[in-house]
């Protein structure tokens, strides 16, 4: 039974559909429940970073370098709100 459309779908989400229906075959294959071609493995990458980019691993600094400074403030309540 095929999906039915929404025409009233904008262009982004009809992409952003087709990169989650191309994820979601990808992990089966990965799973061993679905056999893709190296081809077709290849055509789903590129789909997909078109719309997902790369995680990369990101260095945070502060000002001219140093380190990034960063606080966190924890407040405890009673079960009276104070």
């Amino acid at each position: 039974m095929a999906a039915r459309r929404n025409p009233y779908m904008l262009p982004q989400e009809k992409q952003r559909t087709k990169a989650t229906q191309l994820l979601n075959l990808l992990a089966l294959h990965a799973l061993g429940e679905k056999e893709l071609s190296t081809t077709q493995i290849a055509a789903i990458k590129i789909f997909i970073g078109k719309f997902l980019p790369d995680m990369k691993a990101v260095e945070m600094s502060g000002p001219e370098g140093q380190p990034l400074l960063q606080s966190v403030e924890v407040v405890f309540r009673g079960t009276d709100g104070h």
